[in-house]
């Protein structure tokens, strides 16, 4: 029997088994033993391309979620050198308080002894102390 227009016959060999399945699934109606062939064969031509598809598709997904974590990772290990820094910077601008105070109060006690008078905090302002 020559095959239908749009197809070419293809001559294979199955195991008794199988061709044992695919008379049996031939018998439905509208159905023969090429239809169920051809379904079977396209089922599993495309069923391999999605599964590829899909497997590529959970390889990137697995891909991003690594590369999330790390950055949650590595978010996290920023965040607390960023607030390592911000408390030697407060520990630095207390010691730097301290020591223009120390400063100015050793400058007046200077230009008091100098005049002969007490110290005044005069000076104090000027040298970035406080007023206390």
């Amino acid at each position: 029997m020559p095959p239908r227009k749009g197809s070419t016959s293809v001559q294979v060999s199955l195991p008794d088994d199988l061709v044992a399945r695919l008379a049996l699934l031939a018998t439905a109606p509208g159905e023969s033993k090429s239809s169920v062939m051809e379904t079977a064969l396209r089922q599993l031509i495309e069923g391999s391309a999605s599964q590829t598809l899909l497997e590529g598709l959970h390889q990137r997904i697995d891909d991003i979620r690594t590369a999330l974590s790390t950055l949650r990772e590595s978010s996290a290990a920023l965040a607390l050198c960023v607030q390592g820094l911000g408390e030697r910077v407060t520990r630095q601008e207390a010691r730097y308080e301290e020591f223009t105070d120390a400063v100015a109060r050793l400058y007046d006690a200077e230009k008091a002894r100098q005049h002969g008078t007490t110290a005044s905090p005069r000076w104090t302002p000027w040298l970035g102390g406080s007023t206390r």
